[in-house]
């Protein structure tokens, strides 16, 4: 018979008082027994018995809720903006939702501050919601508490009488300028890589257009 006594956790190693068996595991049990071949499979069985009630299932990731705006102007054109920061970098107007805020009005907000347009100058015609993309690591780094965002857009089609885009309207502008493009003109290598997948399926389901 073998008995295997625990005598403290620590960091180091699992030893066998006939050295038979050892190996490094963090944060482990030491424990003391008789060396051997039914040694060793008791100091087996310790260790994965430990590794199990030690181990924590992953977390899921944390999305910060979005909103992001489709503008069609009365041609049915869409809208892209490009990134003050970065030439070539065209998206659509969107932006995170406050805590206790509506989504509409989220939208609202996001629109006049970014492209300048009060909520009477567009129509609601379509919301679609679920899309996720993850933060790149650096981004994650900033952003303490959330992994990624969750979006829902949008479909807004322009008044007759709506005023022109204006996109200086804040006191750190988003966005440098901007254009009307068919839907099917749209180039994924305008976006980061993170937002590709996202922007497939948006413009699939709004559109029917395949990126």
């Amino acid at each position: 018979m073998c008995v295997f006594i625990i005598k403290e956790v620590s960091i180091g190693w699992i030893t066998g008082s006939g050295g038979a068996w050892q190996g490094f595991f963090p944060e482990s049990p030491t424990v003391s027994g008789v060396s051997g071949g039914d040694g060793r499979l008791v100091a087996n069985l310790l260790v994965a018995s430990w590794r199990r009630v030690n181990t924590f299932p992953a977390m899921p990731a944390r999305y910060r809720p979005n909103v992001a705006a489709l503008v069609l102007n009365r041609k049915g054109k869409l809208l892209v903006c490009e990134r003050i920061n970065k030439k070539g970098a065209w998206q659509f107007p969107q932006g995170g939702v406050d805590m206790g805020e509506k989504l509409k009005k989220a939208l609202a907000r996001e629109v006049k501050e970014e492209i300048g347009l009060p909520k009477s100058s567009y129509k609601i015609l379509e919301k679609r919601g679920g899309y996720t993309y993850l933060y790149p690591d650096q981004v994650k780094k900033q952003k303490s508490y959330f992994d990624g965002q969750v979006q829902t857009y949008y479909l807004c089609r322009l008044r007759k009488d709506a005023p022109s885009i204006v996109l200086d309207r804040q006191r750190c502008p988003e966005f440098r300028r901007y254009k009307w493009i068919r839907p099917e003109r749209f180039r994924l290598r305008w976006l980061p890589a993170v937002k590709r997948q996202v922007y497939r399926a948006v413009m699939l389901d709004f559109f029917d257009v395949r990126l």
